[in-house]
């Protein structure tokens, strides 16, 4: 009938795939939904929530009635400077076709591209050599501290340090492994380290 409403699919619940990247091997008598949006933003279509993370992910409906229209209505939310944001389209389709739904305005997601350096400060017994990841360290003191280089906000990085100290013409060193993220402070204690020996009588 002339200008008569679509059919609504039944929900993707019920579709034999919801994957990420490449598509899959559609029926003829299903469709293809590729929704394009920011990978840290959520995906619902027709209220159900695809349990997926990437920028590019594939819908594929059940099988459908040859020549009807379908339509899905995909909602993409994120949260955005602490707050939250959806974006609602419209996508319509019929059996056999591959279309692409693409989301705008929810803007990227700020951590992805922030950066800022970490600043690790060092106790160490004042005559110790410290290394970090095998690179000696030229400062020299009882508490040495030292910046990263910027580091992407939301990453964790890794630092091993090593201090060496000489006792009685032995080497004796101790390690630790720190976990750094970008505009925090760290605080490493090696003063414990093999003190001097105390002076004999």
């Amino acid at each position: 009938m002339i200008g008569a409403a679509p059919v609504i699919a039944p929900a993707p619940a019920y579709a034999p795939a919801v994957i990420v990247g490449e598509a899959p091997r559609a029926l003829p008598t299903q469709a293809t939904v590729v929704v394009e949006l920011p990978a840290d933003a959520d995906l619902f279509v027709d209220g159900v929530k695809a349990t997926l993370t990437s920028d590019r992910r594939t819908v594929v409906t059940p099988q459908l009635q040859a020549g009807k229209d379908y339509v899905y209505t995909i909602k993409a939310t994120a949260v955005r400077d602490g707050k939250p944001v959806e974006k609602t389209t419209q996508v319509s389709f019929r059996a056999g076709d591959v279309v692409t739904a693409r989301i705008d305005g929810l803007g990227a997601t700020a951590t992805a591209t922030a950066a800022a350096p970490s600043q690790v400060t060092v106790r160490v017994p004042e005559d110790a050599r410290l290394f970090v990841d095998g690179v000696a360290c030229p400062l020299t003191s009882a508490v040495r501290t030292f910046s990263t280089p910027e580091l992407q906000t939301g990453k964790t990085y890794v630092y091993n340090l090593k201090a060496e100290v000489v006792r009685d013409g032995q080497t004796r060193s101790a390690t630790k492994r720190v976990e750094l993220a970008a505009g925090k402070a760290v605080d490493v204690d090696f003063s414990g380290l093999a003190p001097l020996a105390t002076a004999r009588r």
